[in-house]
């Protein structure tokens, strides 16, 4: 289960939590005793299990968080010693404090996670980082790159698929209806639910293969008109939704123009050499 699949689940674990204090306490008031024994039985002992499944979800997915919601993990971790874990405590003012405790954390971190925008891209952009250098430092890899270059786009799309999702990124690409494509299968990307089960974001790419440096160009607008024809409803909290990567693969390394803003979407132009050159080499090229 991926990051933002578990915390929705914990998320709303936690609400429901709150919400069946709320009418506890309501029905029986702080100072009324327990008959059935629901506090001590249920309540409780949900709370603790909560509490137990956060710890488990920072140990999971921490790392991979940005630093302000570690932040909060870790206070909650300390903050839940005593409040949430302590067996003896049974009387309404544990349950409230417990009920307390747990819309805070909630509400904080659930604040934090909300646009994982900042994330997903720096994920993505440290894949294709570290494509190109793994073509660079491997001569396994770097054949298998010199072979799809020359087969053709389709091959190229399949293992640069495969690469980002190494990363957690599921790689897509745009159909001539507007929908997504699998790029491996090249079939209809229908089965999101499995999707975000195995990968932490959904990424919509558009590789072209490029045989010089004159037809970069065109090559980029064909992507980019490519691109534009995406009109599926955006997956909230799953999807890159701001950003759409246009990636060249060429022989050697092209200097790539800026990247570009369109309809609220940001459009990243990225290189992939198959063959390239040392970045030295490529500079002393370009100077006049």
């Amino acid at each position: 289960m991926n990051s933002i699949t578990e915390w929705r689940a914990i998320s709303d674990r936690i609400r429901g939590f709150v919400d069946a204090t709320t009418v506890f306490l309501d029905a029986n008031g702080m100072q009324n005793p327990d008959s059935y024994g629901t506090r001590r039985k249920h309540l409780l002992p949900a709370a603790r299990g909560i509490y137990e499944s956060v710890k488990q979800f920072a140990a999971r997915h921490g790392p991979a968080l940005p630093l302000t919601a570690r932040e909060t993990l870790a206070r909650f971790s300390e903050l839940g010693q005593g409040v949430l874990t302590d067996t003896n405590l049974d009387n309404s003012e544990a349950l409230l404090a417990a009920a307390a405790t747990l819309s805070g954390f909630r509400a904080e971190l659930q604040f934090q996670l909300a646009d994982l925008s900042a994330l997903i891209l720096r994920t993505t952009e440290r894949a294709f980082l570290h494509l190109q250098r793994q073509i660079v430092a491997d001569p396994d890899h770097q054949r298998k790159w010199q072979e799809a270059f020359e087969e053709g786009e389709p091959a190229c799309e399949r293992l640069g698929s495969v690469h980002l999702l190494q990363h957690g990124i599921w790689a897509f690409k745009v159909s001539a209806e507007g929908g997504r494509t699998d790029l491996v299968f090249r079939e209809p990307l229908k089965d999101l639910e499995a999707v975000a089960d195995a990968a932490d974001a959904l990424v919509l790419t558009e590789w072209k293969v490029v045989n010089s440096a004159g037809e970069l160009a065109s090559k980029i607008q064909e992507a980019r008109m490519q691109a534009e024809l995406y009109a599926a409803g955006v997956l909230g909290g799953v999807e890159l939704a701001g950003y759409r990567y246009l990636v060249m693969v060429s022989e050697d390394l092209l200097h790539m123009p800026e990247d570009e803003d369109g309809n609220d979407v940001q459009y990243r132009h990225r290189n992939v050499a198959v063959s390239p050159s040392t970045p030295s080499v490529v500079a002393r090229r370009r100077d006049p």
